[in-house]
């Protein structure tokens, strides 16, 4: 393969992995934090938390929308990044590579803590509280499998 080919190549793997990692991240209808929390804020108040359960999860959800926010913000500065990159003639496609990579691994991070989150939502509930979310996650498992 010559350099001409291999450039092109990779500028086809970065487009396609950027493509694959950044589709989630388009503006679908408000990608903003406090909408996607919003789901959440729902949930919990079916699930008719009293006041000191109501003041756990309001610190629980305020350490999940700074991670929100952080994270929008690390990818958006990313985003710039490989804009800028590519409105060059010739644009460094194994810095970029490095870039994203770098950005995966805190990506991956992020999901490492959600875990931790539901762990702390699911230890200030009442038995009859777990049953039910028991019972949704029962439910959303029996989705995907089907």
């Amino acid at each position: 393969m010559n350099k001409s080919h291999l450039r092109i190549f990779t500028i086809l793997s970065i487009v396609a992995v950027s493509a694959i990692l950044f589709s989630s991240c388009r503006h679908h209808h408000r990608p903003d934090a406090e909408h996607a929390l919003g789901h959440l804020d729902d949930y919990m108040e079916d699930l008719e938390l009293n006041a000191n359960q109501q003041q756990q999860y309001q610190e629980i959800r305020s350490r999940i929308k700074a991670d929100m926010i952080a994270g929008k913000s690390h990818r958006d500065a990313l985003m710039a990044e490989i804009d800028d990159e590519f409105q060059k003639a010739e644009p460094d496609v194994r810095a970029l590579a490095t870039k994203i990579k770098s950005q995966m691994d805190s990506h991956e991070s992020i999901f490492k803590t959600a875990p931790d989150y539901f762990v702390e939502i699911y230890e200030i509930l009442e038995p009859n509280q777990k049953a039910k979310v028991n019972e949704d996650v029962r439910s959303h498992i029996k989705w995907f499998r089907d």
